[in-house]
């Protein structure tokens, strides 16, 4: 009976768990400012193409 008194409190509580790793940092500053504006001029080039398409 103290046997196990003994191995009862002589057990260590486990390790706490490791840190999660931080998450992937993507830079989102002037790459998604420079596809809006190239989107854009993009489609006013298309749209201007086509409009002289229609009256050619």
């Amino acid at each position: 009976m103290f046997f196990n008194l003994i191995l009862a409190q002589a057990q260590t509580p486990p390790p706490p768990p490791p840190p999660l790793p931080p998450p992937p940092g993507l830079p989102v500053d002037n790459g998604i400012m420079f596809l809006i504006v190239a989107a854009l001029i993009y489609g006013v080039y298309k749209v201007i193409k086509h409009k002289q398409s229609l009256s050619a």
